[in-house]
């Protein structure tokens, strides 16, 4: 049998998988009705736009399905375990090992195989292009991609850290028990805004009209040049310490990963979020903490540990200089909000 849109494929897999279909309200759980052991798959289909699915199962023989699909869609997958043999008509056959990779497809024809006793792990979302131009055009035109501004039969491994993280973030929160539509319409946006940044060739008009240089004068004196591509860096830098703030990296490491010197990075960072890197770190560290004393049982020392601290009272200290009273102090008389700064 072929397989000719990619509905019937994905039904034929959960039926060559002999995995059952069990309705969860807003998605289907599947999982072998025999031997739950073998894993599940969560299953989302988004009013015929997209697909998300999140697996972790061992098939319990090999099968093979052959497909010629015309549809057009886009597919972003971050495979953790397990391989794959893949052909497409016409070339020679591939193994999908664990890796992450994004493609856009039309006229796809081949065929895939599963090996039985082999574990499979994945994330994946497949886009069809009915939600570029049925959803995404009337609700963001002109300020959002084109599934023709995507690259035809665009193949690419290893995805971004962002996109990467945006998939196991999908993953994350369905192991958690606290999926939901929005927060999965949210992801998916999020993937959308990326690929707007990636591929779309059109003009986006900024939000903040800047020059595209800036001469920055450190206190010494000397001049240092900020070009358009340095501050994409700083802004990169900035995400990066959002991101990883309770375990961030070092002044070295990070301008490491945003290719850019350390002086650069530190006075550029500070020009343009009128902020020391450790003045926004520990900004961001101590409204983590406010949440947590606030939200949480956790001891004062459990948030300490929590936004990165190894030693307790160094946590205090810098809790108190910048509010002006102790974590305990804080979290006895909590009043609903958390205390303004009194230093950063």
């Amino acid at each position: 049998m072929i397989y000719k849109n990619m509905d019937d494929f994905h039904a034929g897999f959960f039926r060559h998988l002999q995995f059952e279909q069990k309705n969860m309200g807003f998605y289907s759980l599947y999982s072998h009705p025999q031997n739950p052991a073998l894993g599940k798959i969560y299953y989302f289909d988004k009013d015929g736009y997209y697909k998300l699915f999140i697996s972790n199962y061992t098939p319990v023989r090999t099968f093979s399905l052959k497909f010629s699909i015309d549809e057009q869609y886009f597919q972003m997958s971050n495979l953790l375990k397990g391989e794959a043999e893949y052909q497409l008509l016409g070339q020679p056959s591939f193994k999908l090992c664990p890796n992450s990779f994004l493609l856009t497809g039309t006229g796809r024809k081949g065929s895939q195989t599963w090996k039985a006793g082999q574990h499979y792990h994945a994330t994946e979302i497949v886009i069809r292009e009915s939600y570029f131009k049925e959803y995404l055009a009337e609700t963001y035109a002109p300020y959002c991609i084109r599934f023709e501004d995507l690259p035809s039969n665009l193949s690419q491994n290893s995805l971004s850290p962002i996109l990467l993280q945006l998939l196991q973030n999908l993953e994350y929160n369905a192991n958690l028990g606290t999926l939901t539509p929005m927060l999965i319409d949210s992801k998916v946006l999020e993937i959308i805004s990326e690929l707007t940044k990636t591929y779309s060739h059109r003009i986006i008009p900024k939000t903040v009209s800047e020059p595209s240089q800036l001469i920055i004068t450190l206190p010494s004196g000397k001049n240092i040049l900020l070009s358009e591509e340095d501050k994409k860096a700083l802004h990169e830098a900035h995400n990066i310490l959002t991101l990883e703030v309770c375990a961030p990296p070092t002044i070295k490491e990070l301008a490491e990963r945003v290719y850019l010197n350390t002086q650069k990075l530190k006075a550029g960072f500070s020009y343009l979020y009128h902020m020391s890197i450790h003045q926004y770190v520990t900004s961001l560290r101590m409204s983590i903490a406010c949440n947590l004393l606030g939200e949480s049982s956790l001891s004062v020392a459990g948030v300490s540990k929590q936004v990165g601290y190894h030693s307790c009272s160094k946590f205090i200290a810098m809790f108190q200089r910048h509010y002006g009273m102790t974590p305990l102090k804080y979290r006895n008389s909590l009043s609903g909000s958390c205390p303004v700064s009194k230093k950063v």
